[in-house]
């Protein structure tokens, strides 16, 4: 009795582009993939541009920073809070960086306050939750939106683009900081 191929030509074509479509796919990933940078060094370069970028922090000002840092899917995501003593009730303005280069701004997203973060920090799964004050109204002091509860908004990077997974700003007349008139 002759022995049997234990696949017909049907299904060993069908492996085999199988095969060929995986071992592409492994080798574009490789030459894609850029290698992971030190979390220290990088933390450093992304607070300086940050500081940089932020026209009351130039020239010597006294600017605080907080560097959080998350990744997901190989991705870093790297959200820099800024603090300028001459911001709105000396609160941030938040920059978003892909650990390469800066994608976005508090200023640019929702709730798109130029001057409201009162807090950064990562999660776990890629995201960066930043919380805002929140004005009961406008005009309203800043020891008064110190003390109001917070807008809290979640964002995540995806493909080179910041997007707001999370969040919605306070009812009228209620505002976050930095987002209006103010």
């Amino acid at each position: 009795m002759a022995a049997r191929p234990l696949l017909g030509p049907r299904a060993a074509t069908l492996l085999l582009g199988a095969c060929a479509i995986v071992a592409a796919t492994l080798v574009v990933g490789a030459l894609h993939h850029a290698p992971t940078p030190s979390p220290r060094s990088d933390a450093a370069a992304d607070a300086r541009r940050a500081l940089a970028r932020d026209p009351l922090c130039r020239g010597g000002a006294d600017c605080v920073t907080a560097t959080v840092r998350t990744s997901a899917l190989g991705a870093t995501f790297v959200a820099v809070a800024v603090r300028a003593p001459g911001a709105t009730c000396h609160l941030a303005l938040v920059d978003f960086f892909d650990a390469r280069r800066l994608v976005a701004t508090s200023a640019t997203l929702e709730p798109f306050s130029r001057s409201g973060a009162v807090g950064v920090r990562a999660r776990g799964d890629g995201a960066v939750v930043v919380a805002y004050a929140v004005e009961p109204r406008a005009g309203a002091p800043c020891a008064a939106a110190r003390a109001s509860p917070r807008a809290r908004f979640t964002y995540a990077l995806q493909g080179g683009t910041v997007l707001v997974v999370g969040g919605r700003p306070p009812t009228a007349p209620a505002r976050v900081v930095g987002s209006g008139g103010r």
